[in-house]
């Protein structure tokens, strides 16, 4: 985290020049709340007080920012993406809003390595730091098929996780939790989800749901 405030330190003058065109947004479509909040919070302290005053330019909601004429730079703002479904509704439902014109930038702290090519080229995508899956993409691939075994096996017995989730959301397979932020379920679910029939009923790491 130390090391991401420190890039956005480092790169805040490039926004700056037209901070008060610009608003950083970290809700989904919904509106709920997310982990993503308290990362735009973890944020605020790197932004220039004088051109980003009060926080003004850190808004709740998505749908009016996109269809306000004001705001010219819309930043995307999350923890942790995945699969890249979430991300990219965002953004097609800004584009949706033409002939507003809009320039779309994805900031995160983590990403998935192959999220990469899902990335459309309309909009500036920066991560601190892409990740591989937890167990593909080795050379070893009978000992892939052992280790996902063993995963779907632990998730029926004792967590009776739903399949999508033995490998986390759309089998991403990730291995990644922000400090004192909410865990992805994208991370293989029995690390987050409770166990049953077992006296280590809590989950490994911390996971609530919106």
């Amino acid at each position: 985290n130390r090391d991401w405030k420190g890039q956005a330190a480092r790169d805040r003058s490039r926004m700056e020049a037209q901070s008060h065109e610009t608003c950083l947004i970290a809700r989904d479509l919904d509106e709920k709340s997310s982990s993503a909040d308290a990362a735009i919070q973890a944020l605020r302290p790197q932004l220039n007080d004088e051109l980003w005053p009060g926080g003004q330019n850190i808004l709740s909601s998505i749908k009016y920012t996109a269809e306000s004429i004001e705001w010219k730079n819309i930043v995307l703002i999350d923890d942790y993406i995945g699969s890249g479904k979430k991300i990219n509704k965002k953004k097609t439902y800004i584009r949706s809003l033409q002939p507003i014109p809009k320039n779309i930038y994805i900031c995160t702290f983590a990403s998935q390595n192959s999220l990469s090519y899902k990335i459309p080229n309309d909009c500036t995508f920066f991560c601190y730091k892409k990740l591989e899956k937890g167990i593909s993409g080795t050379e070893n691939e009978e000992q892939e098929i052992s280790d996902l075994n063993m995963i779907s096996d632990i998730s029926n017995r004792f967590h009776k996780l739903k399949k999508p989730y033995h490998y986390g959301f759309e089998k991403t397979e990730a291995l990644f939790l922000p400090e004192n932020l909410n865990c992805p379920n994208n991370v293989f679910g029995i690390f987050w989800h409770k166990a049953y029939n077992s006296k280590y009923e809590k989950p490994l790491f911390p996971r609530t749901k919106k």
